[in-house]
């Protein structure tokens, strides 16, 4: 999933990436990983968007799930 102009740092692109130790948000352009209260508050302001804008939203996916889906 991806948030465009959401990073709090430098306004840059955030989007959810998972590792060893779990599922994490950080900025294309600058690296910042947001702390967890942060995580909250961005997955809850995303929650209270209509469905059709929470869509919008998330339509941006990784290459291999699309290609995997077809």
């Amino acid at each position: 999933m991806m948030w465009l102009k959401a990073c709090p740092r430098c306004r840059g692109d955030l989007f959810l990436d998972s590792d060893a130790y779990g599922r994490f948000v950080s900025c294309i352009q600058c690296g910042n990983v947001l702390d967890k209260a942060q995580e909250r508050a961005l997955f809850r302001v995303t929650a209270q968007l209509p469905r059709r804008k929470r869509a919008a939203v998330s339509v941006l996916e990784p290459v291999e799930s699309r290609s995997a889906a077809a």
